[in-house]
């Protein structure tokens, strides 16, 4: 993840997702959720907080809708998502 692209920051994006709320995604409700991501860039680590929804498009996936503010901005990122299967690999580790 590149929480702030043109700074050059790279990090983590860390979002809990409740069983419930994963529940109510896979039975095609949009959901609301919250996170956080971290940059790991150089000595200064910053956490920012991460709101988000996830929005169904089928039963095993959808888009996401990620936000947060850098600064005075707020950054806006909307990608897809897609639920594995239990055991299975689900990134890069």
């Amino acid at each position: 993840m590149v929480p702030y692209f043109y700074k050059n920051e790279k990090g983590r994006l860390a979002i809990a997702v409740p069983d419930a709320s994963l529940a109510a995604v896979s039975q095609g409700k949009t959901v609301a959720i919250t996170g956080t991501a971290t940059t790991t860039t150089g000595k200064k680590r910053t956490t920012r907080h991460i709101d988000a929804t996830a929005t169904p498009a089928g039963t095993n996936g959808g888009r996401l809708k990620l936000w947060f503010t850098a600064g005075n901005r707020k950054m806006i990122f909307e990608p897809t998502y897609h639920l594995a299967a239990p055991g299975m690999a689900t990134g890069p580790k």
